[in-house]
């Protein structure tokens, strides 16, 4: 554990405030959390239908695997966002590749990359 900094706090709070869209430009998907945002869900989903359609990116609502409203980008249902995910998880792996790391799969853990011997 690591003391939260007044770094991490200025961090937060100023993406918390930035009401622009540049926070969402990088992300694959959100979850809506009405204590963090502070708003309805009706109003988060306009906020987000709004910023797809000035960003001209794909989108579709659905719940996570925590049962949470989700917004899922670059995709307009869950079989083009398992093909979206795939073709990421597929470009990270020949970057790292190149920077001479391989992918180590641990069975029931997470995926780990580690340097090549």
């Amino acid at each position: 554990m690591k003391k939260i900094t007044k770094k991490i706090i200025d961090d937060m709070d100023s993406e918390f405030k930035d009401y622009s869209y540049k926070s969402l430009d990088h992300s694959f998907c959100v979850a809506y959390s009405p204590k963090a945002m502070g708003i309805t869900i009706r109003e988060w989903m306009i906020y987000i239908e709004e910023y797809c359609k000035e960003r001209e990116r794909e989108f579709f609502f659905a719940t996570n695997e925590y049962e949470k409203p989700t917004v899922y980008f670059d995709a307009t249902n869950e079989a083009d966002w398992r093909k979206f995910q795939k073709l990421a998880f597929d470009e990270q792996i020949k970057f790292w590749d190149s920077e001479g790391w391989s992918l180590h799969k641990v069975q029931g853990k997470e995926n780990r990359f580690k340097k090549k011997q």
